[in-house]
């Protein structure tokens, strides 16, 4: 064999040693990957660093990474104790809200009811998400409470947006919605106008009259079609709106300041006083 040849053959054979090298590597690291909820929950469970487990908390929320309903089970298990214990951090806690609510583990319902009022505006927020996938439908008078009465935008947002996820069938719901259109803060106008479109089925623009109407024309739908009591008894005329949504009272132990109250009234509505149209920014 000339020189060339042997040459030619040594290269080719150092290309595939080469290859096969590579190959033998990327597989040896593939397989301490770690993919699995399995992986990602002995790893919480062992590591003492917070930024690991933060990471971990957070892979738990795909559905990918569970092989059966025996590891999901588990999971929810070590996301509560870790929620409720005192290792982790208030931005750690915040993140195991969000991947229960994704879990949607109705075993999460009563810590989230709980940290609802919480004084960390992100661990609160997050608790609300959560509350809005794993809740009630009775759990929307909290969620309307909070949206009325926390004094910081980001949770009336995160409680607008678990109103619509809770798909709640409180006739109240849609009237604090509509109101909630009429907010001066763009985010909350624009949570509330889809969590209305999720809850009611339709889509009917950001017009609150046109809003108002419909849910007349549907309050009215519902009262029996004649009645002579009420026609010898009319309803006094000088009512606030047409649809004005029933006052929630306070909330006890909140984290958030005093609401602002009409002299000797319950807590309003900031959109209350606003005009009915509202331009979308």
């Amino acid at each position: 064999m000339d020189v060339a040849a042997f040459r030619s053959r040594l290269a080719f054979h150092s290309i595939r040693l080469g290859f096969l090298a590579a190959f033998i590597g990327f597989g040896g690291c593939a397989s301490l990957m770690k993919t699995t909820a399995t992986s990602f929950l002995n790893e919480i469970e062992t590591s003492d660093d917070p930024n690991v487990r933060f990471k971990d908390y957070e892979k738990l929320a795909s559905p990918r990474c569970y092989d059966s309903n025996e590891q999901r089970a588990r999971a929810v298990k070590v996301l509560l104790a870790a929620l409720n214990g005192k290792r982790e951090p208030v931005a750690t806690r915040a993140v195991i809200c969000r991947t229960l609510g994704s879990l949607g583990d109705p075993a999460a319902r009563e810590p989230m009811l709980r940290l609802a009022r919480h004084s960390d505006v992100l661990l609160r927020s997050e608790a609300m998400r959560c509350l809005g996938k794993v809740g009630k439908p009775e759990d929307a008078t909290v969620l309307m409470q909070i949206m009325t009465l926390d004094a910081n935008p980001d949770c009336q947002v995160a409680a607008i947006e678990a109103l619509g996820d809770l798909k709640s069938v409180d006739p109240r719901t849609p009237s604090y919605l509509v109101q909630g259109m009429e907010n001066d803060d763009p985010a909350i106008r624009l949570a509330s106008y889809q969590s209305l479109k999720k809850i009611t089925g339709k889509d009917l623009g950001v017009d609150v009259k046109v809003w108002r109407q419909e849910l007349a024309k549907q309050d009215s739908s519902k009262k029996p079609a004649a009645s002579n009591t009420a026609s010898a008894n009319p309803a006094p005329s000088n009512t606030a709106s047409a649809n004005p949504a029933p006052s929630l009272p306070a909330l006890p132990d909140a984290a958030s300041p005093t609401p602002r109250r009409q002299p000797g009234g319950a807590p309003t509505l900031d959109a209350s006083a606003r005009p009915a149209s509202s331009v979308y920014r």
